[in-house]
């Protein structure tokens, strides 16, 4: 009877986790010959962030941060000093 209970409590925790990050889920977007391509996802804002610096120094192609929703929270581009759109 324990185990089902636990059980029961473990697949609850992970539709709140899966809520969550679905809410805070930012994507890192690279352009390549006019075209933006999606590289990867992040709940972290930070960790989206560093991942688009990173991807920016290695490849040099324009890298930006989007929320869900398309809006433009990072980006970088050669040339150009670091451009933040939205903070919150």
């Amino acid at each position: 009877m324990v185990a089902l209970v636990h059980q029961l409590k473990q697949k609850k925790d992970h539709g709140i986790l899966d809520e969550i990050q679905s809410v805070h889920c930012f994507s890192v977007f690279i352009e390549h010959r006019g075209r933006w391509f999606e590289g990867c996802r992040s709940a972290s804002l930070r960790e989206a962030r560093e991942t688009a610096m990173d991807a920016f120094q290695r490849s040099r192609l324009p890298t930006e941060v989007r929320r869900e929703d398309g809006t433009v929270i990072f980006g970088v581009r050669a040339g150009y000093p670091d451009f933040v759109a939205d903070e919150s």
